[in-house]
């Protein structure tokens, strides 16, 4: 933290206060419903890599050039 300086303790210290007030604000739970999308988006966004592996693993596609 001595590394920091008086700027960047100004910048920590003002956003540990916003996040301070948005813990206790109604934003809250707008934060919670967008958290809660991310996860799925996340969710989705896994399966879809997953499906996209195993088709690629079975397929035999190496996905390199065939020349060698």
């Amino acid at each position: 933290m001595s590394k920091l300086g008086g700027g960047g303790l100004l910048i920590v210290g003002v956003f540990l206060i916003l996040l301070g007030i948005l813990t206790f604000s109604v934003l809250t739970f707008i934060l919670v419903w967008l958290l809660k999308i991310l996860g799925y988006v996340v969710i989705i966004a896994g399966i879809i890599l997953a499906v996209c592996g195993l088709v690629k693993m079975f397929s035999g596609d190496k996905g390199g050039s065939s020349d060698i």
